[in-house]
């Protein structure tokens, strides 16, 4: 996956969120990495990050996807 297909699965996140809540009443987009990334990091900052930095971003994001879920 290269830096733009990275930052299109944000954009995407963003803009059809996971409906639903879970058992707890979290929306279960919080449970999504791209949707996560997104959400903490704007538009510019994300263009701006290198190919590595979304990576590692993204490994974060999924590793702690799942620990919480």
């Amino acid at each position: 996956m290269n830096k733009k297909e990275i930052l299109l699965h944000i954009k995407n996140a963003l803009l059809n969120p996971i409906k639903g809540r879970n058992s707890m009443g979290c929306a279960e987009a919080n449970y999504s990495p791209y949707y996560a990334i997104g959400n903490v990091f704007t538009k510019k900052e994300l263009k701006e990050m290198t190919y590595i930095e979304l990576c590692n971003l993204r490994k974060l994001a999924e590793y702690l996807s799942d620990a919480f879920y």
